[in-house]
């Protein structure tokens, strides 16, 4: 909950910021280790955190892979914020390209089971 409420001021102090220059950027130890502290935070603080990793870009292949897979269960949340925020984060990963693959699998397995659970 710490690393949530962390994120969340330093996203605030970003957006609140009239420089030009990011103050809060993020390096690949820090992504997984937010990843891995999702689910100790509340659904507002997923929120946060998936938004950060959003302007994250990897640095090859498997780490735009690794971000997806930890991801992805997020999609079948109850709260649509943690949903859409998780949804931000894998369309984010689409320019690593041959990533696309992957992401197309997540969403059509997603997409079905809400079809499927609405029927």
């Amino acid at each position: 909950m710490v690393v949530a409420n962390a994120v969340a001021a330093l996203s605030e102090v970003q957006h609140s910021s009239s420089s030009e220059n990011e103050n809060f950027t993020l390096g690949s130890d820090t992504v997984h280790k937010l990843l891995a502290a999702l689910n100790e935070c509340t659904e507002w603080g997923q929120v946060f955190i998936l938004d950060s990793i959003s302007s994250y870009s990897p640095q090859n292949e498997r780490q735009a892979e690794s971000i997806i897979e930890r991801v992805t269960p997020r999609l079948q949340h109850a709260n649509c914020a943690v949903v859409l925020s998780a949804a931000k984060v894998l369309i984010s990963q689409l320019e690593v390209r041959a990533s696309m693959i992957c992401m197309c699998k997540c969403f059509t397995q997603v997409i079905i089971h809400h079809d499927h659970a609405g029927s």
